[in-house]
């Protein structure tokens, strides 16, 4: 598993990052089966996380 970027404005992948449909592009032929993991994470709840952390 590995972390994908989304290429889509204000987001610009960097050019050491993978873009989601670029490999999905690259090895759904390669592929008998396919697993998606989808996450958001906002720097408010990284902080938020690292805060309740603290208290523990």
């Amino acid at each position: 598993m590995e972390i994908l970027y989304s290429n889509i404005p204000p987001l610009i992948i960097g050019q050491d990052q993978k873009a989601i449909a670029n490999e999905i592009k690259a090895n759904i032929a390669l592929s008998d089966k396919i697993v998606f993991a989808v996450g958001y994470v906002s720097r408010n709840s990284l902080i938020e996380l690292d805060l309740s952390l603290i208290h523990i």
